[in-house]
């Protein structure tokens, strides 16, 4: 009779026991089954996140790229430089076309028969000392000083150009430098001129009615040269109109 009225107590505790033993082993595996679900819904979260990072930033590179281009085509369209330019304008050469001729002067004695005499000297009736042209020329632009224009309003460059009246008789070789539309120039002229042969020179006397024994020969001397290049006549004509 004592040995049941022992048993059930103890039977009824471990009956209890286990009964929230295995309340306990469903609420942990709940637990862990809302930590992996929501451990699963964050990975996702952080999958999608990345994917829309993803996104913009290769949609902000494109972006970056079209912004890149345009900028170039503005540039593009907005710079007026160019490392070729025509001028047009007027020099001063140290090199004097010779223009001789027969000039008739007086001798100091009279002939047999008391008459005054003549005689016949060279003279050269180009009597400056620098000779105005009125060349075309091509400048090569090489260094721009005021590259942030875009318009090449100071800049500098070699200079080659040749007479107009005077076609491949007549060369220029220097150096030019722009200020706005006007090309300021200067250097070298090699230029075919007439010179007297035979040892002859002006102030010689010569027979009448002789020719002037010339011959044409290319001589070096320097010029200083001011013109215009084509964005004057673009700014003129976009002035007029």
């Amino acid at each position: 009779m004592h040995k049941r009225t022992y048993f059930f107590p103890i039977s009824l505790l471990v009956l209890i026991f286990i009964k929230y033993y295995a309340q306990a082993e469903t609420d942990s595996l709940a637990n862990k089954n809302q930590d992996s679900l929501a451990m699963s819904i964050m990975v996702q979260k952080m999958q999608i996140e990345n994917q829309k990072l993803y996104q913009e930033n290769d949609s902000l590179k494109k972006q970056n790229k079209e912004i890149d281009i345009l900028k170039k085509e503005v540039i593009t369209l907005k710079d007026k430089r160019t490392k070729f330019r025509i001028i047009q304008g007027f020099s001063g050469s140290t090199i004097i076309t010779n223009d001789y001729t027969l000039q008739v002067r007086e001798k100091n004695e009279l002939d047999n028969n008391g008459n005054k005499q003549y005689e016949y000297i060279i003279t050269n009736k180009n009597k400056t000392n620098i000779e105005v042209a009125f060349p075309i020329a091509v400048g090569i632009m090489v260094f721009d000083w005021k590259k942030q224009d875009l318009k090449q309003t100071f800049s500098s460059g070699l200079l080659i150009g040749t007479g107009t009246t005077s076609f491949l008789k007549d060369f220029f070789l220097g150096v030019t430098q722009k200020l706005d539309v006007v090309q300021i120039g200067f250097g070298l002229n090699i230029k075919q001129v007439p010179t007297l042969r035979h040892n002859l020179k002006e102030g010689d006397v010569v027979q009448q009615g002789l020719n002037i024994p010339t011959e044409d020969v290319f001589k070096f001397g320097f010029f200083f040269s001011i013109g215009i290049d084509g964005e004057a006549f673009s700014k003129l004509y976009n002035y007029i109109k």
